[in-house]
């Protein structure tokens, strides 16, 4: 855990690679980011809890025998994994479902001017968001940069004739 100032940590939302990444900042958008990070953190302990019940499932299977009791306990675990599979799958269903309705991307982070004693400075703030949002929105911005990386290196005279601040004959 560490602090760090806020440009530090914004995603480069505006790299010519990534731009096709980034919805506009509208709060529905953000609200959504909110309720797709609540259902990554749901389904990751439902796979956990999936795991854990196959595996108990796994070990009565193997020890059971004629016994009433071992019977009954072996479908009381299977049991529980056929909820806890039912439940990842209604999790996976629901993150897709927000993953669509982001169109698979996420709205760029407000950037605001910094303020000191209620005046305007000339360094840029990120406007205050939840850390488990800044931290999937940096984790976000790193995997499409790096996806983009792989795909194709940066040049910078292409990307800035790109973006008009360069002439093609220089």
């Amino acid at each position: 855990m560490c602090d760090v100032h806020g440009a530090a940590v914004v995603p480069w939302d505006l790299n010519d690679r990534t731009v096709n990444c980034w919805s506009p900042p509208v709060a529905e958008a953000s609200q959504r980011v909110k309720d797709l990070i609540a259902v990554e953190l749901a389904l990751h302990e439902a796979r956990k809890a999936e795991k854990t019940a196959e595996k108990e499932r796994e070990s009565y299977h193997r020890a059971v025998g004629d016994d009433t009791y071992a019977a009954q306990a072996l479908a009381v675990v299977t049991q529980k994994h056929e909820d806890a599979e039912r439940r990842v799958t209604e999790l996976e269903g629901e993150r897709q479902a927000l993953l669509i309705a982001l169109g698979d991307r996420r709205p760029r982070p407000v950037v605001r001017a910094a303020e000191e004693d209620g005046e305007p400075k000339l360094a840029l703030t990120l406007a205050e968001q939840p850390y488990a949002v800044a931290v999937h929105m940096q984790r976000y911005a790193a995997e499409n940069l790096e996806r983009a990386g792989k795909t194709r290196g940066y040049d910078l005279p292409e990307s800035l004739v790109d973006a008009g601040q360069l002439s093609k004959r220089a």
